[in-house]
């Protein structure tokens, strides 16, 4: 089954996979004590498909003009998206899923 998710930020996302098991962060460093330090890398976990759009953009309805001649006006939507497929019941639980757009942004080769 596939999900389609929306964060209000990249990092809301990665926190997200990272509770649902499905990324981890791995440390470069470590203090005398064994408490990851420094910089992190996101490694994935499993296997799944994982489309990371970001955010998307749409047509304001206003049209602007340029060098190359008219243009729509786009601003930002809401939110940090993605889709997933491949994962389980309770991976999905644990994600910021929303109900299937009736246009999608993206689709998965073949659909």
């Amino acid at each position: 089954m596939k999900y389609y998710l929306q964060a209000t930020s990249e990092e809301a996302l990665m926190q997200a996979l990272e509770a649902a098991n499905l990324y981890k962060k791995v440390y470069s460093e470590w203090d005398e004590e064994g408490n990851p330090i420094g910089d992190f890398e996101w490694q994935r976990e499993g296997q799944y498909d994982l489309d990371i759009i970001g955010t998307i953009y749409a047509p304001t309805g206003t049209m602007l003009t340029g060098e190359d001649g008219d243009y729509p006006e786009m601003a930002a939507l809401a939110g940090y998206h993605a889709n997933i497929r491949g994962i389980t019941a309770e991976q999905a639980a644990m994600l910021p899923t929303i109900d299937a757009p009736t246009t999608p942004y993206r689709k998965w080769a073949g659909e």
